[in-house]
């Protein structure tokens, strides 16, 4: 059965292969990579700068015992947060600014007043919301009541450095080798979460909520009318937390594929038999069959994914009728996947364009509702994140897991050649790879156009350009110079986030409204409250 086509359909994969991103008209100086020391910090968890030297605490504990051993996220007091946010800023505001802020403060402290109105209410509602934390609404409220497209306004990237053999020789990477690599790795890591040997996280040996790592695979945002979904696809044991949570959907599945995305055709690929992983020499050769299948055929597929690009109620009103016109299962498969992986048709020329690619790219060959592995034709590779089912914290600790082991092989073109040619002894599993096939009529059609055209205004409404600052990083803030000279005292984030603020004030002339943030929603015994996110310019 030939896939599924769109009117449009060549169009469209011609403007993935020779997309703006190689002729906008801004461009950065910075035109390779620099030393892999600057990824190194960037891909660190906490700031430090080599992620393998800083393995993360192994205790003997399960999960359960873990999540239970954690204090519910308390409210801190009103005196203390007003005391808080007037610290915060003394940095930024003139003295007549912060005269008139300590005048409002103390007006909104006063007894009776505005402000014990507002945290009474808050107190009530922590004792009655039957929720496993106060916050957990209004935080899922902010990600899934949103109804802006969430590529470029929500969804976040993180690019990988190349693999260090690549740096060290002129052997070039394969595509389906490093893809299949970065996939087995995920793969490992999702075993480690069912089977209870994840290493689990501590903060200062105090143990630290992982909550977000059961939806870092297996799970979907779905759109809704009003307010996404957020649909976890698993059979594990839930912990009480989760039984008390509202907001996310456990539907009893044990799913054992990864879709993967290549000219915009989707292939299920069996990645788990009987619980145990298929090797990494079964995953090239099944991304190398896979190839070969969208490669050899002239058409690419129709760019569904482009739905995902979306308005959230007119994405919600499209699912509808891509169910209606048979394409259930097929959505089924996408949203319960352990991940999706997408390989595109394009070589990396400079950084802003690699960034360009794994923030968004034209819209097609994504599915933006889940992450997405995205590897070029050079063997670049990044991860495009749904923010929805989990923070920045989670997605560093995975990806610098799924990097480490990526580094431990290597598969150059020459290397995936020879294995096809060891048919004896490597063969790929017979029903491991299935083509999902789309049914669509011609109002998709048109829809996926119009779709095309809508997100090309949005992203060539936002420049994306890398800056390689090398002067100092994550390890240096933290240290005690900073801290005595009051640059900083609460981390890396804590000295970015104020710091990205300044500069858009510059940029646009004043202070503006904007949110920043480092969402890493912290509990731990050794901590009141840690909420790492920063509104600014209120």
């Amino acid at each position: 059965m030939p896939p599924a086509n769109s009117a449009n359909a060549n169009r469209f994969w011609e403007l993935d292969s020779a997309y703006e991103v190689r002729a906008r008209r801004f461009r950065s100086p910075v035109k390779t990579h620099e030393s892999s020391s600057f990824l190194n910090e960037v891909l660190s968890a906490n700031g430090a700068t080599d992620t393998c030297k800083q393995p993360r605490k192994a205790q003997a504990s399960s999960y359960e015992e873990h999540q239970s051993s954690l204090p519910r996220l308390p409210i801190p007091s009103l005196q203390h947060t007003c005391s808080l946010y007037l610290k915060s800023i003394q940095a930024i505001a003139t003295s007549e600014e912060y005269v008139h802020a300590s005048k409002l403060t103390e007006e909104f402290l006063k007894p009776g007043g505005t402000g014990e109105l507002l945290h009474s209410l808050l107190v009530k509602w922590d004792n009655t919301c039957n929720q496993p934390s106060w916050l957990e609404e209004f935080w899922d409220d902010s990600y899934l009541c949103t109804r802006d497209p969430i590529p470029v306004n929500v969804n976040y990237f993180f690019q990988l450095q190349p693999h260090p053999k690549q740096l060290n020789t002129s052997c070039r990477v394969s595509q389906v080798g490093r893809a299949a690599s970065l996939l087995h790795a995920a793969t490992q890591y999702y075993l480690s979460i069912l089977d209870g040997t994840m290493a689990k996280e501590f903060e200062r040996d105090a143990p630290v909520c992982m909550s977000q790592y059961r939806f870092a695979f297996c799970t979907s945002r779905v759109p809704g009318l009003r307010r996404d979904r957020k649909i976890c696809y698993s059979t594990g044991p839930l912990t009480s937390d989760e039984q008390k949570s509202k907001f996310a959907e456990y539907v009893a599945a044990d799913p054992t594929h990864c879709v993967v995305i290549i000219r915009n055709r989707f292939f299920k690929v069996e990645v788990l038999k009987d619980g145990a992983q298929c090797s990494v020499e079964e995953l090239v050769l099944a991304l190398k069959h896979i190839v070969d299948c969208a490669t050899t055929c002239k058409d690419p597929g129709a760019p569904v994914g482009l739905f995902t690009t979306l308005d959230r109620t007119d994405w919600f009103h499209t699912r509808e009728r891509l169910k209606v016109l048979g394409n259930s299962e097929v959505l089924q498969a996408i949203q319960s996947a352990i991940f999706c992986l997408c390989l595109d048709g394009v070589e990396v020329t400079s950084p802003d364009e690699a960034a360009r690619i794994f923030f968004h790219g034209p819209g097609t060959n994504r599915w933006f509702d889940r992450h997405n592995i995205i590897v070029t034709r050079d063997g670049s590779a990044g991860i495009n994140w749904e923010h929805s089912v989990g923070d920045g914290g989670t997605a560093l600790h995975i990806a610098d897991f799924m990097f480490r082991r990526d580094c431990e092989r290597f598969f150059s073109d020459r290397d995936v050649e020879s294995l096809q040619e060891q048919t004896g002894k490597v063969h790929l599993p017979v029903g491991m790879v299935s083509e999902l096939q789309w049914r669509l009529d011609n109002g998709l059609d048109k829809l996926m156009k119009a779709a095309f055209t809508d997100f090309k205004v949005l992203i060539e409404s936002s420049e994306t350009h890398v800056m390689h600052f090398q002067t100092f990083g994550g390890a240096r803030i933290k240290t005690r110079e900073f801290v005595t000279r009051r640059l900083c005292s609460g981390g890396p984030a804590a000295y970015l986030l104020p710091s990205f603020w300044a500069k858009l004030c510059h940029v646009r002339g004043g202070q503006h409204t904007q949110f920043l943030s480092w969402t890493d929603g912290m509990r731990s015994k050794h901590l009141t409250c840690r909420m790492g996110f920063l509104l600014c310019g209120i």
